[in-house]
């Protein structure tokens, strides 16, 4: 799959005022929330993004230039394991941000094991996203992704449950579209069937949702 590929998932369900020639300004704040992270195959370590993690970066970016996305609030999500500090992921991908120019939100989220430690490693066109695990952790992983997705979804800086300070909180702006990581596809075809069930359960219930698989490099800094 050496192509950009973005499929869509329940985008009918988009905020009609995001969908308008207009400035999209309103009443109701949106965020628009990013997962720079494979979340079938967590790896590379905290902090770390891929060539596809900074596609998703540049797609949401430009989304945010549309007149009536200029109001949506830009997340970007970080997974920590329960042993890693919070912080230096954090400040690693700020500095990135600020090299490409993107102005965005940074949370921190504790889930799993994290992003993985060790070396990073870009996927090879064989690669299937869950290649060391049997069907149903594989499927139970996807199943613990899109919880942890769904749990950020409606819920400001000020946090809530897992959210980056705990505690029950205040609801703020809601998601009105999020971004995630599409990993290639097993290079054996008679595994798409479950590649295709697990995308559906990460990306279950989520509302509107583009899976992005990006191939091009991006460095631009003029956004």
């Amino acid at each position: 799959m050496n192509k950009n590929v973005v499929l869509a998932r329940a985008c009918g369900a988009l905020p009609p005022e995001r969908l308008s020639r207009g400035s999209g300004s309103t009443s109701q704040q949106h965020h628009v929330d990013v997962w720079p992270l494979n979340l079938l195959r967590p790896r590379g370590g905290p902090g770390y993004v891929d060539v596809c993690g900074l596609f998703l970066l540049q797609m949401a970016t430009i989304l945010g230039m549309v007149p009536a996305w200029h109001s949506a609030r830009l997340r970007i999500f970080l997974c920590l394991g329960p042993q890693e500090a919070p912080g230096a992921a954090e400040g690693r991908l700020r500095a990135l941000l600020s090299q490409l120019r993107i102005r965005a939100e940074v949370q921190e989220v504790v889930w799993g094991d994290g992003a993985g430690s060790g070396e990073p490693e870009e996927e090879e066109e064989g690669d299937f996203v869950n290649s060391r695990r049997g069907d149903s952790e594989a499927e139970a992983l996807a199943c613990s992704a899109n919880c942890l997705v769904r749990a950020q979804q409606g819920r400001g800086r000020g946090g809530g449950p897992g959210g980056p300070e705990g505690g029950d909180g205040e609801e703020g702006p809601t998601t009105a579209l999020t971004f995630l990581y599409l990993p290639r596809p097993p290079a054996d075809p008679a595994r798409y069937p479950h590649y295709l069930a697990l995308l559906e359960i990460l990306s279950r219930d989520l509302g509107p949702t583009l899976l992005i698989h990006g191939v091009t490099p991006v460095t631009c800094t003029d956004l």
